[in-house]
């Protein structure tokens, strides 16, 4: 076991590898951004309830990211609209049989 003399608490040698594994998966870097942008990146991290650091990544990983293609969007949404005209006309007739009764 090894031990953490500044705070005086004890690790698990485990635990230890498994940080300085993850550590080592990181590529540390700084990065100049004009001060808005800089802001407006904290507000939504702030907003997102995550750090600066996670708002990047997931912002750099989203735009390399492959996209939707726009012809399988327009068929999904043809697709899910025709299922909206059906309950459509579901709920028109059961409301003409209820105002039947």
């Amino acid at each position: 076991m090894l031990a953490c003399e500044v705070t005086k608490c004890h690790y698990t040698e485990k635990f230890i590898r498994a940080k300085i594994g993850r550590m080592n998966d990181l590529y540390r870097s700084q990065f100049r951004l004009p001060w808005a942008l800089y802001e407006a990146l904290q507000t939504q991290a702030t907003e997102n309830g995550i750090s600066l650091n996670a708002e990047l990544v997931q912002r750099l990983q989203a735009s390399l990211s492959p996209q939707p293609n726009i012809d399988d969007i327009r068929q999904e949404l043809s697709r899910q609209s025709q299922q909206i005209d059906l309950l459509r006309e579901s709920i028109n007739r059961l409301l003409i049989s209820i105002e039947k009764s």
